[in-house]
């Protein structure tokens, strides 16, 4: 399962508990026991929820009580603090994830049986990476990074070619300050999109980082094939040919689609359209051959099995939406999982014999598969911020 649907960089949504003015009222044993239930069921340093791909602060996003018939089992192995979740599709069963240690310091840990029990490999100097993603052509090539970089100048992410034992860095250097967008791979090479801070807004940076050798700018002064994309949404590759999609800011997005098979030297345009309805694709396999878009009011979602070049849409919701910012999936075996935002019942939804069916009412921050590539676990956060997974 790729990790591409991401960040969606929505910031954390934080809820606030207010007591009523009739708490004086209250005998002091009433107090106490109120007290206690508060700190009981919202401990103190518990993680505001959270949407949007982007990684979680230290501790996870806490999601809520797991819903009525939802088995969800804690991960053996990994501490409160673990950021980033990332699973091989090249070798089932391998994982990787990080956890906070310090400001300067990060955790990694592995596993090899889907994640039931996990390991601690090493710790890392890597102080602001948030980000663990794992190469779909060797289960052992890691990346850790940063979705911010706060000054003009060198950006520079940390690469292990070894399972994590050993790390090095990989720089590229970009105009202004800017935001990571998106990030894919096109075979074992890592695709950073950058969104810059700089006036006039709008443009983006698209960084190729090899398995060897320099990074290298597949944008022009921030513009691809010469246009401006402020909004890069997806980074993927099919049979050598890497993809961008993503909208311009409009008042009504435009959606663009380019795909290059020489490294950004000519650019070819892809369809963005399915069944006459304007699309945004928002997640793909490991591979780019299967991809999941969402028409842009949100109301259908299609899919792509020949990566990118034709779409079928798929049966409407009936009631509610799909929230475009939030996680999406897509499974070698061409399953899609979309968050739906609206309607009598929100939460992951997946397709089941043509139809839509809500999976889990928990937000899932990343998703695991078998050895045919269907959907073999997803993965939570408790109410207290440790990692949980349900089997699908």
């Amino acid at each position: 399962m790729s990790a591409s649907r991401r960040p969606r960089t929505s910031g954390p949504l934080f809820r606030r508990l207010k007591l009523r003015s009739a708490l004086p009222a209250l005998p002091i044993l009433g107090i106490l026991l109120l007290l206690w239930g508060l700190l009981h069921f919202f401990p103190l340093g518990q993680p505001a929820s959270q949407v949007g791909g982007a990684p979680g602060k230290p501790g996870g996003t806490a999601m809520g009580p797991a819903p009525s018939g939802e088995v969800w089992t804690q991960a053996q192995g990994l501490p409160k603090q673990t950021m980033s979740l990332t699973f091989s599709t090249k070798v089932p069963g391998v994982g990787f994830a990080t956890a906070f240690v310090d400001k300067a310091t990060r955790a990694l840990y592995a596993t090899t049986d889907g994640g039931t029990t996990w390991s601690h490999v090493t710790d890392t100097q890597a102080p602001v990476a948030e980000v663990l993603v794992v190469d779909p052509t060797n289960a052992q090539d890691l990346v850790m990074l940063s979705t911010q970089s706060p000054a003009p100048g060198a950006y520079t992410l940390q690469r292990s070619t070894d399972g994590g034992h050993t790390w090095q860095p990989q720089a590229t250097t970009l105009p202004s300050s800017a935001t990571v967008s998106q990030w894919g791979w096109a075979d074992d090479t890592f695709l950073v999109s950058f969104q810059l801070d700089r006036v006039p807004t709008g443009d983006s940076a698209l960084v190729a980082f090899p398995a060897s050798g320099a990074s290298l700018h597949l944008d022009v002064d921030g513009k691809i094939n010469g246009v401006s994309i402020p909004f890069v949404q997806l980074l993927t590759s099919f049979h050598h040919r890497l993809q961008v999609w993503g909208t311009d800011d409009a008042q009504t997005p435009h959606v663009i689609g380019l795909a290059t098979a020489n490294l950004g030297k000519t650019w070819q345009t892809l369809s963005v359209t399915a069944g006459g309805k304007a699309i945004a694709p928002v997640a793909t396999t490991a591979d780019g051959a299967s991809l999941v878009a969402l028409t842009t009011d949100q109301t259908q979602a299609a899919l792509s099995h020949d990566g990118g070049l034709t779409w079928q849409l798929q049966k409407s919701l009936g009631s509610g939406a799909f929230h475009a910012d939030r996680q999406a999936f897509v499974t070698g075996a061409g399953q899609p999982l979309l968050h739906v935002a609206s309607g009598t019942a929100p939460g992951m939804y997946g397709l089941r014999n043509g139809d839509w069916a809500r999976v889990t009412a928990r937000d899932v921050i990343a998703v695991s598969t078998d050895a045919n590539g269907n959907l073999h676990r997803l993965w939570s956060y408790d109410t207290s911020g440790l990692v949980t997974w349900m089997s699908y």
